[in-house]
């Protein structure tokens, strides 16, 4: 759908949207629940962080599917989990399982087999589908260290606001001439 959407539209108002209904209906349904308490963190840059490294992920990623097949686009991101594992232990200090290691291997190859290397794909597209590789490494990373001392609520609503934030600033240099119709969003 994602694909279909940043072909008709400025990729900033798919986010905009996807990420203000997010804020939205978080908010709405938390606050009666949890009153206020689920937008406090104990680190909030992270947490921050976290929400713009999703933004920019769903940002380049569009930008990635705009230039790239979508074959081409989606397997350059399965190196996401090959990065994960070798970040695991310095960032994370988790241990690493050898069947992870083959299993990570092996779909790395599938990769080279899908992308072949050397075929006629945007330049512009792979360095798009690339940010968004390390946008997918970033993530994960933020979202395991945070979990340590931040509840699911606060994270959500975090990267709710920082997302909205981020695409409604940007809507006055992207907004199109005419709206989509409602139909499209459903």
């Amino acid at each position: 759908m994602s694909k279909q959407w940043v072909n008709l539209y400025s990729v900033s108002l798919v986010q905009a949207m996807r990420y203000g209904v997010n804020f939205l209906l978080s908010t709405l349904i938390l606050t009666p629940r949890l009153g206020i308490s689920f937008m406090r963190t104990t680190r909030p840059f992270l947490a921050v962080m976290r929400g713009l490294a999703l933004a920019l992920g769903s940002l380049t990623g569009g930008l990635a599917f705009r230039y790239l097949p979508l074959a081409e686009a989606n397997s350059i991101l399965y190196l996401a989990p090959l990065l994960l594992l070798f970040l695991a232990k310095p960032v994370l200090g988790e241990k690493v399982k050898w069947y992870a290691w083959i299993a990570t291997v092996v779909g790395f190859a599938g990769l080279l087999f899908v992308v072949r290397p050397g075929a006629n794909l945007s330049s512009i597209g792979l360095i798009y589908a690339f940010l968004c590789l390390i946008t997918a490494v970033v993530y994960p990373l933020l979202s395991r260290l945070l979990a340590r001392t931040e509840s699911t609520e606060t994270l959500m609503f975090y990267v709710g606001l920082t997302g909205s934030v981020y695409y409604f600033a940007q809507l006055p240099w992207t907004w199109p001439q005419t709206f989509p119709p409602l139909q499209d969003f459903s």
